[in-house]
């Protein structure tokens, strides 16, 4: 089971009316290049460059060819893309002249912008962009930044505005994002443990100060940087004392100049593994078709090492993640196993009832306990349970219930259920069953108490019972909660010295209120209105006519 996150980068559209037949042939193309991607992308990013001079028409024009289509390519929502504003987005038409060189002159002098960021100055310019997002979004989406879930991983995504003082050819050196909005963007997304940064231009952009303080401050506090801008592929890791960080850039997705560097990228995180692969498409113009750009990369794809900035709590959130991953597919295999009886698309569980068992004179006292059944004991555990009672449906869905606990609190003991099918397991295979199934959760380095519900031992062979207890005291961390079918080999058990620190239970017959719960959830789940009382009193009348006394 793989936590990955897959993110579509595109940038620099250019979108205009004048080429718009041009532009509609190559998204054509792109489009059906991105089938191939559909259901598998979690996000897209574009970072800047929608329209080509700002205009309001050209936005739309953009909605239109590209973000509508590829969204339902890709079956996404509108509030699964984000956009940066670049330098083509301004409408130059808006720039006050004399502000622009007013505020310029000054920055040479004071450096940081934060106080023209915070009053808008010069946002006049992306008037358009700005009225383009407050229709897209609805509601309305908070422009700096977002953190959301994906497969249980808090991802931020922060947005930055590196195009307020764009103007002209001279951009280049004197661009401001300014540390102002660095740590309002940082606020928005402060309870991320992966930290997403997307904006127009690449880090070399902007002025001296800019370079020297607050990019640097965002290569320490972003794990990843999208840009655009440069309508090529540039992608590096960067690694000195200070910081530790992934710099993306995707060539354009159209440029009416020229077709020779148009392509997107894929970016596939697998948590898990810590990694980042970049996957680089180009466009082919002889072929009319995208491919891997395997000019830049090898078979077109670079493998990066993935530094969170948050170590330990990115690989507890992971842990987390794949705890839930698992308890899903306990859950579908418990459904699955239920569904062959019920007869139901969505079958109905009812947990079974324990007791647990004491003797007194050699005479066995079962007492039912109360309370949630997944926490029995503080030592290790036999469950007697005769076949077709529900030990499998209880040991699964206390399972779930254990790994449901430790995924919402983020503590306490984790589970797994072990199948053994009724076959012979020496101490090693037993010891690497075990293993195989904390192995899938990382668990061994995070948690302290792992509970192991082991199902179909093989009762001919009561060594494996005896294997069992050794691997206990061997792994002292470990709790054992082994069913047993069989209560000669219960009792058997009981009198051995060797299992005297164990404690005893058995599954309880179904009582009115276990059967009288089923029957409620299972008419239910069949959408069929029946008397429940009625259906209640003629299951149990048809339980006695046919001998069974012991059910109630």
């Amino acid at each position: 089971m793989k936590a990955t996150v897959k993110i579509m980068h595109i940038s620099d559209i250019h979108a205009d009316e004048t080429t718009a037949d041009k532009l509609n042939l190559r998204i054509k193309t792109f489009l059906s290049d991105i089938d191939q991607y559909r259901g598998e992308i979690d996000l897209v990013v574009v970072t800047g460059d929608i329209a080509l001079s700002g205009k309001a028409d050209q936005f739309k024009l953009a909605e239109k060819i590209v973000f509508d289509p590829l969204l339902a390519r890709l079956q996404l929502s509108r509030n699964k893309i984000f956009f940066a504003p670049g330098n083509h987005d301004i409408d130059r038409g808006r720039i006050s002249i004399p502000e622009d060189v007013g505020v310029k002159k000054l920055l040479l002098e004071q450096n940081d912008a934060s106080t023209y960021f915070k009053d808008k100055t010069g946002f006049s310019r992306l008037e358009n962009y700005f009225n383009f997002l407050e229709q897209f979004y609805s509601p309305k989406k908070n422009f700096a930044g977002k953190v959301f879930d994906i497969n249980y991983m808090p991802i931020g995504l922060g947005i930055l505005n590196s195009s307020w003082l764009c103007s002209g050819n001279d951009d280049k050196n004197n661009l401001h994002i300014s540390e102002y909005q660095v740590a309002e963007v940082l606020t928005n997304i402060d309870s991320a443990l992966l930290k997403i940064g997307i904006m127009h231009h690449p880090s070399d952009w902007f002025s001296n100060y800019e370079q020297r303080y607050v990019i640097s401050e965002l290569k320490r506090q972003f794990d990843i940087i999208i840009t655009g801008h440069l309508h090529e592929n540039v992608s590096r890791g960067e690694i000195t004392p200070q910081y530790n960080t992934i710099l993306l850039t995707s060539p354009s997705l159209y440029n009416n100049y020229c077709d020779e560097f148009l392509g997107y990228n894929l970016y596939n995180i697998d948590l898990s593994k810590n990694t980042l692969t970049a996957i680089y498409k180009k466009y082919m113009k002889g072929r009319n078709a995208y491919d891997r750009d395997t000019e830049y990369a090898l078979n077109g794809e670079h493998e990066f090492e993935l530094k969170t900035k948050s170590p330990m709590l990115f690989s507890k959130s992971i842990l987390c993640q794949k705890i839930n991953l698992l308890n899903t597919e306990i859950e579908k295999s418990l459904k699955s196993q239920l569904a062959l009886y019920q007869n139901l698309p969505d079958p109905i569980l009812v947990t079974p009832k324990l007791s647990s068992l004491t003797w007194k004179s050699d005479k066995k006292i079962s007492t039912p306990i109360t309370g949630d059944p997944t926490k029995l004991s503080a030592k290790h555990v036999f469950i007697y349970a005769p076949k077709d009672m529900g030990k499998t449906v209880l040991m699964k869905s206390s399972v779930a219930k254990i790994n449901q606990s430790y995924f919402v609190e983020k503590s306490g003991p984790i589970s797994a259920y072990i199948d053994l099918a009724f076959k012979d397991h020496d101490k090693n295979q037993l010891e690497e069953q075990v293993k195989d199934k904390i192995s899938e959760t990382s668990i061994t380095n995070h948690i302290s108490e792992v509970h192991i519900f082991i199902d179909n031992i093989n009762i001919k062979n009561l060594n494996q019972l005896s294997t069992l207890n050794d691997i206990s005291e061997d792994f002292p961390q470990w709790k054992f909660i082994v069913a047993i079918e069989n209560d000669f080999v219960m009792e058997a058990i009981r009198r051995n010295d060797k299992y005297k620190t164990w404690e005893f239970y058995e599954v309880m017959p179904w009582g009115p209120s276990r059967i009288r719960e089923f029957t409620t959830k299972f008419f239910e789940a069949a959408g069929i209105k029946i008397d429940v009382d009625a259906a209640f009193n003629f299951i149990c009348h048809s339980l006695r006519n046919e001998g069974v006394k012991n059910f109630v």
